[in-house]
């Protein structure tokens, strides 16, 4: 037996001896797993696996510090496309349209670095998430007074 088939096995007894005795519901369609023989649900097939989670979601300050940036990332494509489209905008909204760009592509480079964000503190990350909100914020208002 090679250690690839004795790791399978090892997993699939820990995982038989898990569900033995407990509610346990398969992630996607909520099944109930007990007395389950094999790491696969008997209801819809998914394959499964013993994992160590933590307690809540940890992609939320991600996904706050990323958000605005990628929207705006699409929004500037879309505003470079008029302005080429329509020539003589005003110098504010080739400014705005600039810095959302800039911000565009922060957002990509975070999510390029995912990890890298992912293991700093919880409260690092909230910082990251405060501090874009804010940037955005400011590039909202810079947009919305380039339009008077």
């Amino acid at each position: 037996m090679t250690d690839e088939d004795r790791h399978s096995a090892d997993a699939e007894r820990l995982f038989t001896e898990f569900v033995a005795h407990r509610d346990v519901q398969c992630p996607r369609c909520d099944y109930s797993l007990r007395n389950a023989l094999h790491p696969r649900c008997p209801e819809c097939g998914e394959p499964l696996r013993l994992a160590i989670a933590t307690e809540g979601p940890i992609m939320g300050a991600l996904l706050t510090t990323v958000a605005p940036g990628l929207g705006c990332g699409i929004c500037s494509l879309i505003f470079a496309a008029l302005i080429v489209a329509h020539p003589g905008a005003p110098t504010q909204i080739i400014i705005a349209t600039f810095l959302m760009f800039l911000s565009g592509i922060a957002a990509l480079m975070i999510v390029s670095r995912r990890r890298a964000f992912m293991r700093q503190s919880r409260e690092h990350q909230k910082v990251w998430a405060i501090v874009s909100i804010a940037v955005h914020t400011i590039l909202f208002l810079i947009l919305l007074l380039s339009f008077e």
